[in-house]
């Protein structure tokens, strides 16, 4: 070996050296530092609450360029109880009117105008093939939500006397925000995040590791909190039927499955991205199957939407963010009438009242 070729070699290692104690230490830093507080970063859109967590602001409005949307444009806009809502909300339910009540994350929040929510569409569905009774579907979706804020939002809003609560569950995130928010409450002991865990979302794309590559990851890389999660949901899901039961309240649950569910194409590519086997990849529907046994051993009605979502032709999905789509939400919109429809249609404007 000539010694200008020793140098080369010599120099080379020490550049690599250097490279691999900065990512070291840039993962480590990360692992280490605490995640954004959107309640100061989005503060006019959200607000704290006791009992919810988080709520939006009233009369709240955003508007921003979304190239993806037919207009170019998307705008954010709630009513004066912080829903979703163009229409104010009165606090008195109309007579000979059925009242939905829905909830879930940023997904039924939605990245659409209001009136193309599927809260919002389905409402247009039930009224345009009832005669006689009114149903009033309220979007009280709410980004980075999970099963404790679901809990907290019924109680909140009991006052509005629901007939029915449709808790939205998102796949791809709330098992991981379960987890989050109990350690934010001093339920679970903080758990730093390992090298091994960093390195695996190192060359993700922020929307698939927010939507669901870090709910696939967290969990591979510590899989004992799996059962974790999965009593939270439980928990949760077991105080609201209880409140649903004392208030009279039906309770309906719709499972939410994330673009790399619905998506051949979107799961390759995080499979890629995120390092993973296609065993790996199954975390997410693995823990929605056992979410299921517990729904259907308590006897809570709900709706899968996975496969439902994956006979469709078209994305459903923004590819920017990874929300739902316009689309995306007109056809869960249609699953929901499917499923709801028949037996909401069904009930008489009398049998109505007298539920009250």
């Amino acid at each position: 070996m000539t010694k200008s070729l020793g140098r080369i070699l010599l120099a080379s290692s020490a550049a690599i050296g250097t490279s691999c104690v900065l990512i070291a230490t840039l993962l480590y830093w990360r692992s280490h530092t605490p995640p954004r507080d959107f309640l100061i970063d989005e503060a006019n859109y959200y607000l704290a609450d006791s009992v919810a967590g988080h709520l939006h602001r009233p009369h709240a409005m955003i508007e921003f360029a979304w190239s993806e949307h037919p207009k170019g444009r998307i705008a954010f806009q709630t009513n004066n109880l912080g829903f979703r809502e163009d229409r104010d909300t009165d606090m008195r339910k109309a007579g000979n009117s059925v009242r939905i009540l829905v909830t879930g994350d940023s997904h039924t929040d939605g990245v659409v105008y209001n009136a193309e929510s599927f809260p919002n569409l389905l409402e247009e569905k039930l009224n345009a093939a009832s005669a006689s009774t009114r149903f009033e579907v309220i979007n009280g979706g709410v980004g980075y939500y999970t099963f404790q804020n679901y809990a907290g939002f019924l109680r909140r809003h009991l006052d509005l006397h629901p007939d029915y609560f449709i808790m939205a569950v998102y796949l791809g995130n709330d098992f991981m925000e379960g987890i989050q928010f109990a350690t934010r409450r001093g339920q679970i002991p903080p758990q730093p995040r390992s090298l091994r865990y960093r390195l695996k979302l190192w060359r993700a794309p922020a929307p698939m590791l927010s939507q669901a590559g870090n709910q696939i990851v967290y969990f591979d890389t510590y899989p004992e909190m799996k059962e974790k999660s999965l009593d939270i949901a439980r928990q949760q899901i077991s105080d609201i039927q209880n409140v649903c039961l004392e208030n009279n309240i039906q309770l309906r649950v719709v499972l939410l499955p994330s673009k790399l569910e619905v998506e051949e194409g979107a799961q390759r590519d995080a499979a890629s991205s995120l390092g993973v086997t296609q065993v790996q990849m199954d975390i997410n529907q693995a823990l929605t199957r056992s979410l299921i046994d517990d729904l259907s051993r308590d006897r809570v009605l709900y709706l899968d939407l996975t496969d439902y979502l994956k006979d469709q032709k078209d994305s459903l999905f923004w590819n920017q963010d990874y929300h739902l789509n316009n689309k995306g939400h007109r056809v869960v919109a249609e699953a929901m009438f499917g499923w709801l429809g028949p037996s909401l249609i069904a009930r008489s404007p009398t049998s109505a009242r007298e539920s009250r």
